[in-house]
């Protein structure tokens, strides 16, 4: 391992942890079995379009279903079996591999803007195979910059709770990992090539596939936590720069000099501030969960935030300060990140028009 790998993780102890969830070996066939259980569970039912498949399963026994039902636009208002769609109480062998996920659910007229929320790699299981909008060049360029701010800060936030928390959920652990290397991959394509991102994704890779056959492996899990956190702040923060130097910011350095903090969900907070050392700082555990980012990141959040919907209402609320006026982000940008979280708005509608309390599509800030 290289030398900032063992210095990031020369204070690690392990007597704290205890670990649950292992993964369990599964052959590849396993999750084509499960994809004709969702086939013929669906098979009649009225309510649905279309059923996808947006993730991968390279990794058995530890990668998920990650699964998209598209619901037709009459559907019924009174479902009967809501947990059905979750997949609860049907299959114990299906929901095992559904559980660390939310099912995402939606109408059609969502979907077929789906690629402008996340680059989705989608495999029809069952139903009408549905068209959907391709970006373009240029804005797919500009959806990949707003997916590392959607999700880059929440990946660490769920890094820290686990490698703070005394039981580590294996399976899950792994889940969160891979999802935070897809963010670093796109990271690169700003800041250049970085040896410890590459190291971070070969080492990932190499825990998912190889689980079975390594001893101490627990071990191996915990640092590569811990360095994939501060590997990720560190080149985050690198980030910022391009981000400034792309967006025309006035920036709140003289307006307003206090940190500012965002409640993502509760006792996690983003704190946007201009002290480098606490960006870079390993958070040690307390009641609260922070990760500080750059203040140039805000006009990003404050966008999504002073939209005229409920899911940026609620953002609003958990902002200890909030100022729209003195923050400025490229136009095109803009305009896409409007576009997503009104998407995401119009998503929550139809949800909520059918009665499903759960499944609005993922996305960082409207947990």
């Amino acid at each position: 391992m290289e030398a900032g790998y063992q210095r990031v993780n020369s204070n690690i102890s392990m007597i704290k942890y205890k670990f649950r969830d292992y993964p369990k070996k599964k052959p590849i066939k396993f999750y084509d079995n499960n994809r004709k259980k969702i086939k013929k569970l669906f098979k009649e039912d009225e309510n649905i379009l279309s059923i996808y498949e947006y993730g991968q399963t390279k990794a058995p026994g530890i990668s998920d279903l990650d699964i998209i039902i598209v619901f037709k636009n009459k559907t019924k208002k009174k479902i009967l079996n809501k947990n059905k769609y979750d997949f609860i109480n049907i299959d114990n062998e299906l929901y095992d591999l559904i559980k660390f996920g939310n099912v995402i659910k939606m109408d059609s007229e969502t979907f077929k803007n789906i690629q402008y929320f996340d680059k989705f790699n989608l495999s029809l299981i069952y139903g009408k195979k549905l068209n959907y909008i391709k970006p373009s060049q240029i804005e797919a360029k500009l959806l990949v910059q707003i997916s590392i701010n959607d999700w880059i800060p929440e990946r660490i936030l769920r890094l820290q709770n686990i490698i703070n928390n005394k039981t580590v959920n294996i399976s899950n652990s792994l889940c969160v990992l891979n999802s935070l290397c897809y963010s670093l991959k796109s990271i690169k394509k700003f800041i250049g090539y970085k040896k410890n991102i590459n190291l971070i994704i070969k080492e990932t890779n190499i825990l998912r596939r190889d689980w079975h056959k390594i001893k101490n492996i627990e071990v191996r899990l915990i640092k590569l936590i811990n360095f994939s956190i501060f590997i990720s702040k560190k080149y985050y923060h690198e980030y910022s720069i391009y981000f400034s130097k792309f967006h025309t910011h006035q920036l709140l350095h003289t307006k307003y000099k206090e940190e500012i903090k965002y409640e993502i969900i509760k006792n996690n907070y983003i704190i946007f501030t201009n002290n480098i050392n606490k960006i870079l700082k390993i958070e040690k555990k307390s009641t609260k969960n922070n990760i500080y980012i750059s203040k140039s990141f805000y006009s990003h959040f404050s966008e999504l935030a002073n939209q005229k919907n409920s899911i940026s209402r609620t953002m609003k609320k958990k902002y200890n300060y909030f100022n729209y006026k003195n923050t400025k982000l490229n136009l095109d940008y803009k305009k896409l990140l409007i576009k997503k979280i009104n998407l995401a708005e119009n998503n929550k509608k139809f949800l909520r028009s059918v009665k499903i309390s759960k499944g609005l599509i993922r996305y960082g800030y409207n947990a």
